[in-house]
């Protein structure tokens, strides 16, 4: 079942992030000097709720914490450019509670908690290249690379919902490969050579959001296939929509229309 909500106000929806118990997504509106976090009921029980005002042109949420205190917020601000911002939902709304997390010198973006929320990975730019990194949660430290890239063509990436990879796209206009590096936690934090998976004309995602999914069994991934000649960057959008019960939906042969 799909349904479609407008988050009014806003000039393009930003990537929305589930709530953990799957009732709520969290949204950006944005406006010219702050944006607002924005909570919408998957069931239209209430009116979208904002939770936070947070100073910056452009938010983008990319990730809540498991235990749904945390949630990771990708910022532009004219000082610094792209930052990786913390936002406790547990504030009751104080600016205050949105904290700058990761900031450099280049444009950091993306944010993902691990599924047991002791790191979280994040796209940095300070290196002069794009670089996937990750780092302990929330004391931070030493910081681990899985892969890197000119400057505008490493998207966010994403964690296995088992927490023992990370997926991410590599690739240029045309054809894209879904990557994925094995992750061990113990005893030490090591990340292997990162390996393709497939390859496709696949939409790519950037400071804007995500643009694939992976199922919590890990053995599906869905994404949005681009026809030939169409750009792989992400474009515009002006609604968001909510699809629920989507795996009837693919088997009926509803999500193919």
């Amino acid at each position: 079942t799909a349904g479609r909500f407008d988050p009014g106000g806003s000039d393009a929806p930003t990537q929305p992030v589930w709530t953990p118990d799957g009732k709520a997504v969290l949204y950006a509106r944005n406006g010219p000097f702050e944006g607002e976090i924005v909570r919408h009921l998957v069931d239209g029980a209430g009116p979208d709720q904002t939770l936070l005002k947070v100073r910056g042109t452009w938010l983008c949420p990319t990730s809540i914490s498991a235990d749904g205190r945390f949630l990771l917020v990708t910022r532009w601000v004219q000082e610094t450019g792209g930052d990786v911002v913390l936002i406790d939902l547990e504030s009751g709304g104080s600016a205050q509670e949105a904290k700058p997390l990761v900031t450099t010198s280049g444009s950091d973006f993306g944010g993902v908690f691990s599924p047991d929320g002791r790191w979280f990975a994040y796209v940095s730019g300070e290196s002069g290249a794009s670089e996937i990194l990750i780092e302990k949660f929330p004391e931070r430290g030493q910081k681990t690379r899985v892969a890197s890239g000119p400057i505008g063509l490493v998207p966010p990436p994403m964690w296995s919902p088992d927490g023992k990879e990370i997926y991410f796209m590599r690739g240029t206009r045309g054809q894209v490969d879904v990557m994925a590096a094995r992750v061990e936690h113990t005893p030490t934090l090591r990340v292997a050579e990162p390996r393709r998976l497939f390859t496709g004309n696949f939409l790519v995602g950037a400071d804007s959001g995500q643009t694939f999914a992976v199922s919590p069994d890990g053995r599906r991934f869905i994404l949005q296939r681009l026809p030939p000649g169409r750009s792989r960057e992400l474009g515009s959008a002006t609604q968001l929509q909510v699809v629920q019960n989507w795996f009837t939906e693919l088997r009926t042969g509803g999500a193919a229309q």
